[in-house]
């Protein structure tokens, strides 16, 4: 899969909304859940990924850079679903 077949999978799932609760602008990019350098066999995983827009995105980033905790920002059930693929080795 390329990165724009996956991107518009997320976006679909998404429904075309950034996915932090707290926002409803148009998703402008997917972030990763868990780092395409260390995690290379998810990375066009749909499930390791969330639509957002350029600001969410932006602080995701600021916020994972800095140790910060982002259960109030991200989709922790998708997050945690895909720690669980992660540990378990399961392919997307």
């Amino acid at each position: 899969m390329n990165y724009t077949k996956f991107k518009k999978i997320v976006f679909i799932n998404a429904q075309f909304r950034c996915e932090n609760p707290c926002c409803n602008n148009y998703p402008e990019t997917v972030h990763h859940f868990f780092k395409q350098s260390k995690y290379p066999k998810y990375k066009m995983c749909p499930d390791n990924g969330m639509a957002v827009c350029g600001r969410c995105h932006a602080e995701i980033e600021r916020r994972e850079r800095q140790g910060e905790d982002l259960s109030d920002i991200i989709p922790m059930d998708r997050y945690n679903k895909m720690l669980e693929k992660i540990n378990d080795n399961i392919g997307c």
